[in-house]
């Protein structure tokens, strides 16, 4: 008989070449800290769980673990839980992953809110003990939740609103909001819609960010170059734009954020790397025909130094 922990070394060994090409870079030891927080949650030692005796039953637990291992569904969907920023976010096949680079758009987002304030609600008094108004944003596409969840965590005041085209993904960002509300200072609001987009808001409704990580790969030219997890598993509507539809439906999300994007307020977006540029020279080429009213549009690369993001300031 073994224990989990001679299991977990054995399972590892007998399928590595499946489970690195199906989870890169992944490790037992990566394995482990799955098991340790799917299983234990901490009530009991997980040095005695890893070291009892592991018996194979189609009804345990652990099996049932170890065989999504096996059939190559993404580590996050198998725990239902993923880290970003500095929380954990419930998940399941609603919604996107949670990548680490989507960490970077809650960082820039933060900066522009820390500039937004200063050039518009600082008081010259020093002596002015008045409350600044709250900043106004929205979160297109929201999914689970965690940008717009982890911009509340980490600044205040803001009237926030958070929209997705999925009732699905909709449900499992107030889930989120609800789980990790107590980390979220009381002066902060947030309101969930489901809408595509901008529609549904008001024409007069204004921001002073709008952020977004919305559906960016091609459905048919990029399909070659999407990782098999990720085509397998996860949500088709947060992902895929048909071909003949990509240029016109940012085009009209550009015109719907010039719209409801105050002056000096700033729209943060999250893009493909292949796409980003052209989106980029799509953008100048509306300002300069006056269908667009940005005065700065910057691509920002991610941590691999790819074009990862567009900043737009109206």
């Amino acid at each position: 008989m073994e224990t989990l922990l001679q299991y977990t070394k054995r399972f590892f060994s007998e399928h590595q070449n499946f489970l690195l090409n199906n989870y890169p870079g992944i490790t037992v030891r990566r394995i482990l800290q799955e098991l340790e927080y799917y299983f234990t949650f901490g009530y009991e030692s997980f040095d005695h769980f890893l070291n009892s005796i592991y018996l194979e039953d189609y009804y345990n637990p652990v099996t049932i673990f170890f065989k999504k291992l096996e059939q190559g569904i993404p580590l996050a969907y198998i725990s239902n839980y993923r880290q970003f920023c500095s929380s954990d976010f419930y998940i399941n096949r609603d919604v996107l992953i949670p990548r680490s680079e989507t960490e970077l758009l809650v960082e820039m987002s933060i900066k522009e809110l820390k500039r937004i304030e200063k050039n518009n609600f600082n008081n010259s008094n020093s002596n002015s003990t008045s409350t600044p108004d709250s900043l106004k944003i929205i979160d297109v596409g929201t999914g689970s939740g965690c940008i717009v969840i982890s911009i509340l965590e980490h600044y205040y005041p803001i009237d926030a609103q958070a929209t997705d085209i999925s009732a699905n993904a909709i449900e499992m960002a107030k889930r989120n909001y609800y789980l990790l509300n107590f980390k979220i200072n009381p002066q902060n609001k947030l309101k969930f819609y489901q809408n595509d987009r901008l529609f549904g808001l008001d024409s007069e409704e204004k921001f002073h960010l709008i952020v977004s990580n919305p559906p960016y790969i091609k459905k048919n030219a990029d399909v070659k170059n999407v990782h098999t997890q990720v085509r397998l598993h996860e949500p088709e509507l947060a992902l895929y734009i048909d071909d003949e539809k990509y240029e016109e439906w940012y085009t009209l999300f550009f015109k719907q954020v010039d719209q409801h994007l105050l002056a000096d307020g700033v729209f943060l977006l999250e893009g493909h790397e292949y796409h980003i540029p052209t989106l980029y020279n799509m953008v100048k080429k509306m300002i300069s025909n006056s269908a667009l009213h940005f005065k700065e549009c910057t691509i920002i690369k991610d941590l691999t130094q790819k074009d990862r993001f567009l900043k737009f300031i109206k």
